[in-house]
């Protein structure tokens, strides 16, 4: 493909971008990343395998009398009583349904945008 002489001449006379102040400046970003992911904390094996067996009945539609009456039955024991009670199971799922919530949220918010002027 040819291109007349007098043709590209006129098309670099009224292109002034590259003349121009444009390319001395930056787009700078300011974001901010928040998650839990990194700051929830470990609970020791035995706790979190207990907790994920009474997730695990929970999904299957199990009732929280009969998770409890397995746990108590198969010596499963919490950390600061002798057994489960009804309200102790109900209180353990909602807190691990959270903790498992929580695990993936990441949420990405750009604060601020700046123009920056090079120097030099």
């Amino acid at each position: 493909m040819s291109i007349i002489l007098v043709i590209w001449r006129s098309l670099s006379q009224w292109n002034s971008f590259r003349n121009s102040e444009i390319l001395d400046y930056t787009i700078g970003y300011e974001v901010s990343i928040t998650s839990r992911m990194f700051t929830v904390w470990n609970l020791d094996e035995k706790r979190e395998s207990t907790l994920e067996m009474m997730w695990k009945f929970h999904q299957e539609g199990k009732s929280n009398n009969f998770i409890r009456d397995y746990l108590n039955k198969n010596n499963y024991r919490p950390q600061r009583v002798t057994e489960y009670t009804n309200k102790m199971v109900w209180n353990s799922l909602k807190k691990y349904e959270k903790r498992l919530r929580n695990k993936d949220v990441v949420t990405i918010k750009v604060e601020s945008v700046h123009l920056l002027k090079r120097n030099g």
